[in-house]
């Protein structure tokens, strides 16, 4: 269920990033919390792979493309690529 829970909460993240004029953690984390129903220390600590919290820090780069996956939404795909980027 982790694994579920970390997906959404990453999905939320980006989704507030990708959003955004200026990229926050606190926003990133609050995104994730409102989704998960936890707090937005929980979800930042617990629900967002680091690479997503590395949008905020510059430490990684949001993809300007996605993917064409089309059983998964847009922003799923964002993920999908920062994610394959990143590793």
């Amino acid at each position: 269920a982790k694994t579920f829970r970390t997906w959404n909460g990453s999905v939320a993240a980006l989704t507030a990033a990708r959003s955004a004029d200026r990229v926050t953690i606190k926003a990133m984390a609050e995104a994730a919390a409102e989704r998960l129903g936890n707090t937005a220390s929980i979800a930042r600590k617990s629900y967002i792979h680091p690479a997503v919290i590395g949008l905020a820090d510059g430490s990684t780069t949001m993809p300007e493309k996605a993917p064409d996956i089309r059983e998964l939404r847009r922003d799923e795909r964002f993920l999908i690529e920062l994610l394959e980027t990143e590793s």
